[in-house]
């Protein structure tokens, strides 16, 4: 049965190619379609494929998230990130369980319900369906082939981005997430393939800072050892630290690990922070405060594609001959993902602390302490305190301006509020966990520094990015 649904879930890929000729609301007309016979049809003529509580239920929750994930996909992508990112998920989920399930012997240490064997097949197979599948569409639509002029340059640069999405989604399905792996797998994908088209398509791709390789590996081992040490991290969380604080310090110079650094340090020591109380009250950070790689990867990630950016960002010259430096741009994003992850991890913190009694966001109804989605006075102070702290180091390192600190600081409170919904609306109900929550909340906070930073500097470069987009 298990095979079968897998191979169903690849083939059903082969749909993703008829973006390359259907219009946007061609597609997302023939997603509404494929869940209504999902959800209708599927049931009779599949039952055999479902499994015992699906039968119960009268429906398949895989296979309708499954078109939802594509509808959303079409709705907020270009066509050929779209076909990218469903390429990821069937390709790379589906050779994962198969592979992973038959031949998988070695458990990954971070997850014990995975195996290697399935991880490197999702990478590889991710891989080549992302690259193939945005390559075809891409030659169809006589897209950015035109505009470059640059098959071998663009064909390298595809195949780089695509190697990088798939390794990002692999990582994201490997973690014990509650979020079903049809949801969170290709709306990561999107994002990521969508920000790293982003950079190849405005920036000077492809640029190399040797001079910083061995400076971001000493500075990222010497921080983690000593995080953990200080018992800060555990060990998943001491390696993807590690990777994380180098590819800051790479893409982003010092100023970018400092950054990092105040997030952190400043994080930490918040945990720590009354922690005989939060544990009589059954508040504590779990692991005794220790943070793990989940912990690192939602609070940082969003961070760390901003600060690729940061890197790769050079000048662009506009058909207009206007002229934009994504650098500063880059830059602003990064401190806003921050100052929305500080800003959250500190509310959270600080506020189970309060005596005062929470009320949810969404209704301002009283709550219990740890509820989640519920706030308190002080915990809002904290977070905006958060935020100054980050938007304070970005300005101290050079990465930021004093005229736009209003913009990073803003971040911090759209991010943490972003948290607070998503916590009393999803997290609450037990459909996600808190690692996509906080990921959330930081995306959210570094793509609002982005677009609006963006607007201010060069607001005709906006303009026709959308109309490219």
């Amino acid at each position: 049965m298990e095979t079968k649904r897998q191979i169903i879930h690849i083939g059903m890929a082969g749909f993703a190619l008829l973006l390359g000729f259907l219009t946007r609301w061609q597609a997302l007309a023939c997603a509404a379609a494929a869940f209504a016979f999902n959800l209708f049809v599927m049931p009779r003529i599949a039952r055999g494929t479902f499994r015992d509580e699906e039968k119960t239920r009268g429906y398949s929750t895989g296979m309708l998230s499954y078109c939802v994930s594509v509808f959303v996909l079409v709705l907020l992508f270009p066509a050929h990130i779209a076909a990218g990112a469903w390429a990821v998920m069937a390709f790379g989920d589906g050779f994962a369980s198969l592979i992973g399930k038959k031949f998988g012997r070695a458990r990954l240490g971070w997850n014990p319900d995975k195996t290697w064997t399935g991880f490197i097949a999702f990478i590889i197979a991710g891989t080549i369906g992302a690259f193939v599948f945005q390559t075809l569409i891409l030659y169809w639509l006589d897209d950015y082939f035109t505009i470059f002029n640059a098959w071998r340059f663009y064909c390298g640069g595809l195949a780089v981005i695509s190697a990088i999405t798939a390794v990002t989604a692999a990582t994201i399905e490997s973690l014990d997430m509650k979020l079903n792996d049809n949801i969170s797998v290709p709306l990561v994908s999107g994002v990521v393939l969508w920000f790293l088209h982003f950079s190849l398509f405005f920036t000077e791709w492809g640029a190399v800072y040797a001079d910083r390789i061995l400076p971001a590996l000493a500075v990222s081992l010497a921080i983690g050892a000593i995080s953990y040490a200080a018992k800060a991290v555990d060990v998943w969380g001491l390696i993807g630290g590690i990777a994380i604080g180098f590819a800051m310090y790479y893409f982003a110079d010092w100023r970018g690990f400092a950054v990092l650094l105040a997030f952190f340090i400043a994080g930490t020591v918040c945990t720590k922070i009354g922690r005989r109380i939060k544990e009589q009250r059954g508040l504590a950070q779990e692991h005794k405060g220790r943070r793990g790689l989940k912990n690192a990867l939602a609070n940082c990630g969003p961070g760390l594609l901003f600060a690729y950016i940061t890197g790769a960002g050079g000048s662009w010259h506009f058909p207009d001959s206007s002229l934009t430096q994504f650098h500063a741009i880059g830059a602003m994003a990064l401190t806003g993902a921050f100052a929305a992850a500080l800003a959250d991890t500190m509310s959270s913190e600080i506020g189970q602390l309060s005596k005062a009694q929470p009320v949810m966001i969404t209704t301002f109804k009283k709550a219990a302490a740890g509820t989640n989605g519920a706030i308190t006075v002080a915990g809002t102070l904290a977070g905006a305190a958060g935020a100054v702290i980050v938007s304070l180091a970005a300005l101290a390192a050079g990465l930021a301006d004093a005229r736009f600190m209003w913009i990073p600081i803003t971040a911090g409170l759209i991010g943490t509020t972003v948290d607070s919904v998503l916590g009393a609306a999803l997290e609450e109900k037990g459909l996600v966990n808190n690692e996509f929550v906080n990921f959330c909340c930081a995306l959210s906070g570094g793509a609002f520094a982005f677009v609006v930073f963006w607007a201010l500097l060069e607001p005709e470069a906006l303009r026709f990015f959308l109309r490219v987009w």
